[in-house]
């Protein structure tokens, strides 16, 4: 651009001087080719001056275009990055919930089968973490306090007390059910060598 203005430049000096150098006109005919010629050249710049405000808008837009793009793609990245660990946190979540199903119908058939019910702080903490679990954020941390609490409530019923005694019961049913499987047959042999011996003696 600047080239192209420092010819335009010089094709106009020529020419002044060659308009100067002619001998063929007079004085007044001199000055009113003059006149001429600077207006000439006064519009020429002024169309000069409005194509380069032209050449700066059109350069301006374009900075402001790819300004705005590279706002744009920092902006992109932070919401696949967003995405990406909300959908992290929602597997951790799903891993866990896992987890805590197993544990709470691990809880629900130790207290049936100890008969538990009546214990009135186990059973609120069943019902505690049963709410935990329906009304559970996506938080993963959350969701292993209640695995914990879970397993602790665990670990007590199976140390109660209650718990023991149906241990032992079922237990002492085993034993009594084995000597009643093995004492069986030897009273039916022992029958069998009674009604032997009656009809021996007839």
């Amino acid at each position: 651009m600047k080239q192209l203005l420092n010819e335009f430049k010089g094709l106009y000096e020529e020419r002044l001087r060659w308009l100067e150098l002619d001998t063929t006109v007079t004085r007044e005919e001199l000055y009113q080719k003059k006149e001429d010629f600077l207006r000439s050249y006064v519009n020429d710049l002024t169309d000069q001056n409005q194509v380069l405000v032209q050449t700066i808008e059109d350069l301006q837009m374009e900075a402001d275009h790819k300004f705005s793009n590279l706002e744009i793609k920092p902006h992109t990245s932070d919401c696949i990055l967003d995405d990406l660990n909300q959908q992290r946190t929602t597997l951790e979540v799903r891993h866990h919930l896992r987890h805590l199903r197993s544990d709470m119908n691990s809880i629900t058939k130790l207290i049936q089968q100890t008969g538990l019910m009546h214990n009135l702080d186990t059973a609120t903490q069943v019902v505690k973490n049963s709410k935990r679990l329906v009304h559970l954020q996506s938080e993963p941390s959350c969701v292993q306090q209640i695995h914990k609490d879970n397993m602790i409530l665990l670990r007590k019923i199976s140390a109660s007390p209650n718990c023991k005694l149906l241990q032992q019961e079922r237990a002492d049913t085993h034993s009594q059910l084995s000597k009643l499987i093995v004492r069986e047959p030897h009273k039916e042999l022992e029958e069998k060598r009674e009604g032997m011996k009656r009809e021996d003696r007839n």
